[in-house]
Formats: C-alpha cells, sequence, structure tokens
C-alpha cells in the first residue's frame, strides 16, 4: 500500500518533500492551532509554512508526536516540473492544481529492550537496557509495534480512497487533484474516520477541530479552524 497516494519525494521522487519531513529535519516549524482561528496560508514550496493540529490529548512540542499538518500545495518552483508531466519510470505525475494537503502524523517514539516495543515516551532512552525509535513507519517492516498506524498518510479529499489500505488494479491507489482539498471543503475526523484504523486518533484521543476552506489564490489559501 501507499499511505501518501506515491506523491511525496520519498514515495516516488516526485514533487517536494512534504511538510512532516522538513519538520523533523528542523528545516522549517509549523504554525500550532490553540482553538479557533482563521488562517492564510502561504504556498508551502515558496514559504515553508505548515499548521499543525494537535489531538484532544494535546502536543508534546516536537516533530515526534501524533496530529494532523496542513500545507498549501501549488504547481511551481520545485514541483512544476512533476506537475507538468509524469515521472520517467514510475510514471507518477504531481498536483497539476492548488489546494490544501492533510496529512495523519503518527511519529510517537518508542522505548524499546530486546524484546521489542516497551512504551511510548516522549524521552530518548539509550543505555544498557533500552533504546528509543520512531515507533511506526510506512513499511511494516519497520514498525514496532502496531503495524495499522502509519508514520504519514494523506487525507482523500474524496473520501474514496484510503491510501493506506485501498488498491486499484493490485496496485497502491494514486492521488491526484481530487485528493486535494479546495474551495468549499472542510475535513473533520468522523467524516474521514474510514483513514484512521481507530476511527479516532491513534493514541484513542478525539480531533476537536473542524477545518474549512476557502478561496486559494497564488499568494495564499484561506483556512478557518473551528472548535468541536
Amino acid at each position: 500500500y501507499g499511505p501518501m497516494g506515491w506523491v511525496d519525494m520519498m514515495d516516488a521522487n516526485v514533487i517536494d518533500h512534504n511538510a512532516y519531513s522538513k519538520f523533523a529535519f528542523d528545516w522549517e516549524t509549523p504554525f500550532v492551532v490553540s482553538g479557533a482561528c482563521e488562517i492564510n496560508l502561504k504556498p508551502a514550496v515558496t514559504s515553508g509554512e505548515s499548521v499543525l493540529l494537535p489531538s484532544a490529548k494535546g502536543w508534546n512540542g516536537s516533530a515526534f508526536d501524533e496530529y494532523l499538518l496542513l500545507e498549501y500545495y501549488t504547481p511551481t518552483g520545485l514541483n512544476a516540473k512533476d506537475a507538468a508531466a509524469p515521472y520517467p519510470g514510475n510514471n507518477v505525475q504531481g498536483f497539476t492544481e492548488n489546494g490544501i494537503r492533510i496529512y495523519h502524523v503518527d511519529a510517537r517514539m518508542a522505548k524499546c529492550d530486546s524484546k521489542g516495543f516497551v512504551s511510548y515516551t516522549d524521552s530518548i532512552v539509550s543505555d544498557e537496557t533500552y533504546y528509543t525509535t520512531t515507533a511506526h513507519s510506512n513499511s511494516n517492516a519497520y514498525n514496532v509495534t502496531d503495524t495499522a498506524f502509519r508514520l504519514i498518510q494523506e487525507m482523500d479529499c474524496t473520501k474514496k480512497r484510503n491510501f493506506d489500505t485501498d488498491l486499484e488494479d493490485g496496485m497502491p491507489c494514486l492521488a491526484d487533484d481530487s485528493t486535494l482539498f479546495q474551495k468549499g471543503d472542510s475535513f473533520t475526523l468522523s467524516a474521514y474516520s474510514a483513514s484512521f484504523p481507530s476511527k479516532s486518533m491513534n493514541d484513542g484521543s478525539a480531533f476537536p477541530y473542524r477545518i474549512s476552506f476557502g478561496e486559494e489564490t497564488a499568494d495564499g489559501a484561506q483556512v478557518t479552524i473551528s472548535v468541536l
């Protein structure tokens, strides 16, 4: 399966790196939502902007936690070449339209011993008994605990595809322009629960926000966050 729908530099080698990858490497820092707000989100490819929405459980202050992450995609800059034509070798093409990408990130860290997973942790431990790693991966071979949970998964605006479980002709589903959230669309976890293994956030908590999308121009996208 392909939790990112193939459209990502770390998946099919197309378009720019996603906002989580840049956050994890400390290349950029997202805005963090703490309540109702309205945001003019600039194109990620030129601004590096993204928006982090914590679960009801809260946020530990690092990239290595569970949350939703938004960024405004435009087929410009580093994205332009892959938006204009499919990538040679795998025939995957980048998005050709503007739109918001929503990622469910579960980058929680795991405390492990010689037998494997012990517990989730916010602290890095390294001694004769324990070591720390990320708990989840987009490849099952690297998951140290529940293999239903992904490091990062793209939400599909149409609700017709769960990139982590659905196949088309025996192959992972590809994201396309209809995957993007655009003017008039909205997101709640309950509406998109089919893409969440636990029908909630992976840590069992609720997602307390509704996200609504307004005008999208070359300069920015209007995003409205309301509290449920």
